[in-house]
């Protein structure tokens, strides 16, 4: 009787195009890593993106839940190993911030999602799950007067990346984006400048990107006449050197 009655699901499930064989073969390990390797690194996402969700998979995922079969994987096991996360001790890393835990569970919902496209599963697990609270983490700034003395002070000392930071300080721009600026994107007269590429630190080393034209990209920044006087002594310091 259990027999008929576990032929009768698995002929449901046949009816319904789902594949039983291929996802009972796949366990949460071997189908995540699949789909990270064939969906996502072939996606045209960000460098920082791809790698953060290798991380989350090879840091998190894989070691909580891999042993698992894909077709077991149940919404009560994937909340037990949230609270896990952020349970841990300290000897374990210590533990993971709510945050952290909503990154996790974004690369595995995807990735569960397209089991269920692909109908190697029936739903997906993480529909249903609890998600904590994210932290309200207040921003952290320099005062005016904090801004001033540093500013003073490298002056003074005549500090090499002076001009990359007050770059940062009066554009706004990122990091990444001041350090990928070059001459060529540095208009002197007009006082402007173009973000064209950025410069990004990845785990392969040091990389540059061309900057894609979105609506949330600027290409163009407006700069003060005295921020284009200290690029101009920036450049000549540079020419200096070359020469030397």
């Amino acid at each position: 009787k259990e027999a008929r009655s576990k032929m009768r699901a698995l002929e449901r499930k046949i009816e319904e195009g789902m594949n039983p064989g291929r996802s009972n073969s796949h366990t949460v390990a071997s189908w995540v890593q699949h789909y990270f390797d064939n969906y996502r690194k072939t996606s045209n996402l960000a460098i920082k993106t791809i790698e953060a969700e290798e991380m989350w998979i090879r840091v998190h995922i894989i070691p909580g839940l891999g042993h698992i079969k894909l077709a077991k994987l149940s919404t009560d096991t994937i909340q037990t190993f949230y609270r896990s996360c952020m349970e841990r001790r300290e000897e374990q890393g210590g533990p993971l911030s709510p945050l952290s835990v909503r990154h996790i569970h974004g690369v595995l919902k995807r990735s569960l999602q397209k089991a269920v496209e692909l109908k190697h599963i029936h739903q997906n697990p993480t529909n249903n799950v609890e998600l904590p609270k994210k932290d309200e983490l207040p921003l952290r700034s320099m005062t005016r007067e904090q801004l001033a003395k540093f500013i003073e002070i490298a002056a003074q000392e005549k500090f090499r990346y002076l001009t990359a930071i007050m770059l940062a300080v009066i554009t706004g721009l990122r990091r990444s984006e001041v350090f990928g600026l070059r001459w060529e994107d540095i208009d002197i007269v007009n006082h402007v400048v173009r973000v064209r590429q950025v410069l990004l630190t990845t785990t392969q080393g040091l990389r540059i990107v061309t900057r894609k034209k979105t609506k949330e990209s600027r290409s163009a920044v407006g700069i003060p006449a005295r921020l284009s006087e200290l690029l101009i002594r920036h450049k000549a310091l540079q020419d200096e050197e070359r020469e030397a």
